[in-house]
C-alpha cells in the first residue's frame, strides 16, 4: 500500500528574519550594436534573425519576472514589494525599502534552425524524408541580495540546451520561447526553493508482511484511508 504524504521543506537559502522580498526584472544580456549594423551592410538575414531572437528573449525575461512575482506575491513568509519602488531606490542611491531581493540576466539566448534527412526503404526503393528542428540556448544568472548593505547571498548560473521535435515544414516549428518553457518552470521552482519553503509529495509504502499478523490487515486498511500515524 503506497500513499501520498505532503512533506514541508525548509528555502535552501537562510535568510535570518527576512520579511520583505522584490523580484527586480529580469536583464536581457548585451546587445552589440556595432555587430548589427555591420549585419546589415552585409546580411540583411542576419538582422532578422538578430531582432527575431530579441523579442523571444524579452518574452524570457519578462515570463522568469512574472512567474517568480506570482509565486511570491501568495506567500505566506514574505511580504512582496513593488519592484518600481525598488528600483527607483537602486537608481537614486537611496535606503532599499526591502529586506532581500531577487534579480538576475540572460547572459546568452540563441536558437538556430537544424535540417535533417532519414533514409527509409518503400516497396524496395530507397527513400528520404527531411524534416526540420529548433535547438535553443538558454544561459541564465540569478542571484538574491541584501538590500540593507548590497551583499550577494546567493548567485548562481544556470544553462539548458533544448531540441524541438521534427516537424515536416520549417513553417511549423514553435517559436524558441515555447521549446524551452518547461526549463524556465523549472528554473523558477528552483529561485522558489533557493529563498522559500516548500511542500514535497513522498510516497510512503507500508512493509509487506509475511507472518500472517492480523494486525498488519488493520494497519494496510488505516494506511488506506490515510491514516499514516495510526497505520
Amino acid at each position: 500500500t503506497s500513499i501520498p504524504v505532503n512533506i514541508q521543506r525548509p528555502s535552501a537559502l537562510d535568510l535570518g528574519d527576512a520579511e520583505t522580498v522584490c523580484v527586480v526584472p529580469f536583464k536581457l544580456h548585451e546587445f552589440d550594436d556595432n555587430i548589427k549594423f555591420s549585419g546589415f551592410i552585409i546580411n540583411f538575414g542576419s538582422i532578422v534573425s538578430s531582432e527575431k531572437e530579441r523579442k523571444e528573449e524579452v518574452l524570457v525575461s519578462t515570463y522568469i519576472t512574472k512567474q517568480l512575482t506570482s509565486k511570491l506575491v501568495n506567500s505566506d513568509c514574505y511580504k512582496l514589494v513593488d519592484s518600481a519602488v525598488v528600483e527607483a531606490a537602486i537608481k537614486e542611491g537611496r535606503e532599499i525599502p526591502v529586506d532581500i531581493y531577487l534579480t538576475g540576466k540572460i547572459d546568452k539566448f540563441s536558437e538556430d534552425v537544424i535540417y535533417d534527412e532519414e533514409e527509409y526503404i518503400e516497396y524496395d526503393e530507397t527513400k528520404y524524408r527531411g524534416f526540420y528542428k529548433k535547438s535553443v540556448w538558454l544561459e541564465v544568472t540569478y542571484q538574491v541580495v541584501n538590500a540593507k548593505d548590497n551583499s550577494i547571498i546567493s548567485y548562481k548560473p544556470a544553462s539548458y540546451t533544448v531540441t524541438s521535435n521534427e516537424y515536416e515544414k520549417r513553417s511549423d516549428l514553435p517559436n524558441a520561447y515555447s521549446v524551452i518553457e518547461m526549463q524556465l518552470n523549472n528554473l523558477v521552482e528552483q529561485i522558489y526553493r533557493d529563498i522559500h519553503p516548500y511542500t514535497e509529495t513522498k510516497y510512503l509504502q507500508l512493509k509487506s508482511d509475511k507472518s500472517k499478523n492480523p494486525d498488519f490487515k488493520i494497519a494496510q486498511e488505516m494506511a488506506k484511508n490515510g491514516l499514516t500515524k495510526e497505520a
